[in-house]
């Protein structure tokens, strides 16, 4: 699976990031709150913000796969698990200590605070990823970091049927949300491969997304119609979800549109797409603590007031402004901390 030589940035793939965490981002912030959820038009947002940015993970995933192959000519074991130490889950524990603690603070101040209890529930929020919705994706991708070095050793003529045999499995729809379980690993896992695979022979796989551009418009506009007509119901067989093979093939045939849609903006200086790429895991880290809900549920109670029917396009003007301030939080952070804020914040 090794690619024969080193190869150059590219600004695309860089940029492609910006869209996914912009994607994250939405899919966590544009959401009505709680004391606004038996709203008719708090139900139909959430709905349309489900079909739109539910599973945008699987973009992280992809490019994290393209990046892993397309930087292996380069690669050591040392090297990168120490990166993923310093860049992923040193930033992942520092942040869980921080929400668990902030979480504590009633109880210390009111000296009810008990250490073997918090050490406890610490550990289990590592483990899980619990301490907010957007963290199980770390102990899920450090499992991914783990073993990703084997698909090095699988010989360069088998990686494509082993890929497409894997990019199968996610139709079952086995996602469990955020909670870890191997139903998770066998819908996301194969993402990474075909990611991986992509970068392999990068111009080959570009030339044969190209060819079935048409059939993957179709499998988009069809998915997310389908989804539209559930309108939130979940067929479930056992283990198995419809609702997640739908959002599976909407989702993965979005990211190869928008994968060559991206390769037209190579030669463009996109400084703010850019801004956004750079600090991405940043912002994935700390945009719902940024959203703070005291805040957002003044936003709604002011646009409940002077636009009630206006309540679905604020909420998307809100979570917008979330992902900016989160932007400027992350930059900010990175200067107060300079060369060490790669422990702190990932960036």
């Amino acid at each position: 699976m090794h690619p024969a030589n080193k190869r150059p940035f590219l600004a695309h793939i860089h940029y492609f990031r910006a869209f996914a965490i912009i994607n994250i981002v939405l899919v966590h912030t544009w959401v009505a709150p709680s004391e606004f959820s038996d709203r008719a038009d708090a139900h139909l947002l959430n709905l349309i913000r489900e079909i739109a940015f539910h599973d945008a993970t699987l973009y992280f995933i992809f490019i994290s796969g393209f990046m892993f192959s397309y930087l292996s000519p380069k690669f050591t074991l040392a090297r990168y698990y120490h990166s993923k130490l310093v860049t992923v889950i040193s930033p992942y524990i520092l942040m869980t200590m921080l929400v668990l603690v902030a979480r504590a603070m009633p109880d210390v101040l009111g000296g009810s605070f008990d250490l073997g209890a918090f050490l406890a529930s610490l550990w289990h929020a590592l483990l899980t990823g619990s301490a907010q919705v957007q963290f199980w994706y770390i102990p899920f991708i450090a499992v991914v970091f783990l073993v990703s070095p084997l698909l090095l050793r699988i010989p360069r003529r088998w990686i494509g049927a082993v890929t497409l045999v894997a990019a199968l499995l996610p139709l079952l729809g086995t996602r469990t949300g955020s909670t870890l379980t191997l139903g998770q690993y066998i819908y996301f896992f194969p993402v990474y491969m075909i990611g991986a695979y992509a970068a392999m022979d990068y111009a080959s796989f570009s030339a044969l997304i190209r060819r079935w551009m048409p059939l993957l418009v179709v499998l988009a506009v069809l998915s997310t119609v389908w989804l539209i007509w559930l309108a939130g119901a979940v067929p479930t067989w056992g283990p198995l979800n419809g609702s997640e093979s739908l959002f599976y093939v909407q989702k993965m045939s979005i990211c190869l549109i928008a994968l060559i849609l991206f390769q037209s903006l190579e030669a463009h200086d996109l400084k703010l797409v850019s801004l956004f790429a750079t600090y991405s895991f940043s912002i994935y880290f700390l945009h719902l603590l940024v959203e703070f809900g005291p805040v957002k549920l003044f936003w709604f109670e002011q646009v409940d007031a002077f636009a009630p029917q206006a309540m679905i396009p604020a909420a998307f003007v809100f979570a917008l402004g979330v992902a900016f301030a989160t932007l400027a939080v992350s930059m900010l952070l990175k200067r107060l901390f300079g060369r060490y804020s790669r422990y702190v914040i990932g960036a």
